[in-house]
């Protein structure tokens, strides 16, 4: 005897709100990638071959779905981030196009912050890190200009005492950022020269 399996198996309910969180989100998506389109001057179609060329091609169709937000509030991570690459734009610009000064954004259901607070929200201690690994190459960059000025044989002596002051210090300053790196890297990657998340 045969049984209907659609009345064994539960359909889970859909909540409302999450419903709403989730269109309003990938229209904001939709929006900015039209947006971001238009500045470029491009069609759907250019649009579409653009993607095709990095590797993950989005059908024009899908493109003009993703735009007009007519796909149920379903956004693939991977349509987010190829979009992305095709505009010329960070991806976390197409979830809070208003950055830095306009817009707010749902992050997530009922809490609502302003573009500069969702990006930092969305980059969260990444961000910390990409800014202490700038400081680092900046840092890095000051004292090998010092040490070239130093050793150049234009300098006069006087002057190379003085830059050997500036280049202790800037020494101490460089360990100290290389240090916040490694500090930053542990506290997300669990270890300091961890690229990326376990494989395990």
């Amino acid at each position: 005897m045969r049984t209907n399996m659609s009345q064994d198996v539960a359909l889970p309910k859909i909540d409302k709100g999450a419903k709403a969180w989730e269109l309003t989100l990938a229209k904001t998506v939709g929006d900015a990638v039209q947006k971001r389109r238009k500045a470029l001057g491009w069609t759907g179609v250019q649009l579409a071959e653009r993607t095709a060329e990095l590797g993950y091609p989005i059908t024009r169709v899908a493109i003009s779905k993703i735009e007009g937000n007519s796909r149920a509030g379903k956004l693939d991570i991977a349509e987010v981030l190829i979009l992305a690459a095709a505009l010329d734009i960070a991806p976390v610009l197409l979830l809070a196009p208003g950055f830095p000064n306009e817009g707010h954004v749902e992050a997530q259901p009922g809490h609502t912050v302003d573009s500069r607070q969702a990006v930092k929200l969305f980059s969260g201690l990444g961000a910390e890190l990409i800014e202490a690994q700038a400081l680092a190459e900046e840092g890095e960059r000051r004292l090998s200009h010092l040490r070239e000025i130093a050793a150049s044989p234009d300098t006069t002596s006087e002057h190379r005492k003085l830059l050997t002051s500036d280049i202790k210090y800037s020494e101490r300053t460089v360990q100290t950022l290389r240090d916040d790196v490694a500090r930053k890297k542990r506290e997300l990657w669990g270890e300091t020269d961890s690229k990326g998340p376990a494989d395990e």
